[in-house]
């Protein structure tokens, strides 16, 4: 969810917008959705003095409300309801949010909701491979398809582990990129190598899907391994073939490794290089702006379910291929005449990792 103003700009009060709901969770079961507008906690009207609730895994009673526009088109929010969450419980936290294919128009485009580079789930740390192993057998599901096109959501990706992302560039790239440099990183001048390259796979040609265009969303929250991939398979797709349809992203072009030390209980991740693609370039300091300019945060209406043809960013990319969805009316986005001040967003920030090189003090 992202915290922000009052969009009808009536009221000085904070209202929380649920981005998504992950499947079997305390929030799914009370009937909590993609775009959910919240007012209150309990009997208080939502600050965020009391927004920790939201975030606390307490059982609470949420406040709902919709925002629709009258005669005049001026927003005004609906009288709602109210909404009563359990208590947090344990949960797997898989960054495969939404994956399918479509069959439209004579085509077939795959779509993938993907919202973390993780190799594994926590409990099994950063060796662990059930995720990777994951991905690797929904791309062989892809394949299978055999897609005339692919549509990658990173919208609420903000990074995560390097290794992952050469994966995904991976099955992504043309064939005959495959054995190929898929970033370099570089580091500083008195650390030995001075570089190190990650290559498109070979060890993955069953699953790679010989792409020569693909489309990706993003949204505020892209960043780092996420701009990664998009940078990493530009040299191999061609700029005009890697479309990028949203907002703009965060722009980290860097990396991180963990340093230990047994006799404290913490870890550093401190920056130790660059990560380049193909060509040397890391060129995206200040985000990766989109060539199709979508902000889901000016769309004050209905948000589609993520994997519903009609949701914008989704229905832009289809609009690209030239393959029409159904109207969104009665649901038609609206457009904010006053600008949406975000004060939260409680999607963490993720940073491109790598396995450490060294041990502290060497």
């Amino acid at each position: 969810f992202e915290l922000t103003n009052d969009p009808t700009g009536t009221t000085s009060h904070t209202f929380a917008r649920i981005l998504y709901v992950l499947p079997h969770s305390p929030a799914e079961d009370a009937g909590l959705q993609r775009g959910d507008w919240l007012s209150a906690v309990g009997n208080e009207p939502l600050s965020t003095q009391n927004a920790t609730a939201l975030v606390s895994g307490n059982g609470t009673r949420l406040a709902r409300q919709a925002l629709v526009t009258d005669a005049e088109g001026n927003l005004q929010w609906t009288a709602g309801d109210t909404v009563n969450i359990a208590a947090s419980r344990p949960m797997e936290l898989n960054p495969f949010l939404v994956d399918t294919v479509y069959a439209l128009a004579d085509k077939r485009i795959a779509y993938l909701v993907y919202n973390e580079f993780l190799p594994a789930p926590p409990s099994e740390g950063a060796e662990g491979t059930a995720f990777r192993e994951e991905m690797r057998r929904k791309f062989a599901a892809f394949k299978t398809q055999a897609p005339d096109a692919f549509v990658l959501d990173l919208r609420y990706n903000s990074g995560g582990y390097l290794t992952c992302a050469a994966d995904l560039c991976s099955y992504l790239a043309p064939a005959s990129a495959l054995g190929k440099t898929c970033c370099t990183l570089l580091y500083n001048s008195i650390t030995e190598p001075q570089q190190e390259e990650l290559v498109l796979s070979t060890a993955l040609a069953a699953e790679n899907l010989d792409l020569d265009k693909l489309y990706v969303l993003t949204g505020p929250q892209t960043a780092s391994a996420s701009e990664a991939v998009i940078n990493c398979l530009t040299p191999y797709l061609g700029a005009d073939n890697v479309v990028v349809i949203g907002d703009r992203t965060v722009g980290k072009t860097v990396a991180m490794s963990p340093f230990e030390d047994e006799r404290y209980d913490w870890t550093l991740w401190p920056v130790i290089g660059y990560v380049l693609n193909a060509e040397g370039r890391a060129d995206y300091a200040n985000g990766i702006t989109p060539d199709i300019p979508i902000s889901e945060r000016s769309l004050l209406s209905r948000l589609y379910p993520l994997g519903d043809i009609r949701e914008p960013l989704l229905a832009a990319a289809l609009a690209d291929m030239a393959v029409s969805v159904p109207p969104s009316s009665p649901d038609t986005p609206v457009t904010t005449r006053t600008t949406l001040r975000i004060q939260h967003c409680s999607i963490q920030p993720r940073h491109t990792l790598v396995p450490a090189k060294t041990s502290p003090g060497k």
